[in-house]
């Protein structure tokens, strides 16, 4: 029988791996679009537009 430490543990635990889910994914679409921006420049797309496209700044 699980304690209520038991359980609150497991909660704890069941937030800190969804926590981890979303920064990865947050990770992931970050790089997604510096990647996209990258390439965007590769075509000698102009710097503003893309910043307006990506929501980058244009330093990035």
């Amino acid at each position: 029988m699980q304690t209520q430490k038991d359980k609150f543990d497991a909660l704890v635990k069941y937030n800190e791996i969804e926590d981890a889910k979303k920064e990865g994914k947050a990770e992931g679409i970050k790089e997604k679009t510096l990647k996209i921006a990258t390439n965007m420049l590769k075509k000698k797309m102009n710097i503003k537009d893309i910043s307006e496209i990506t929501g980058l700044t244009e330093e990035k």
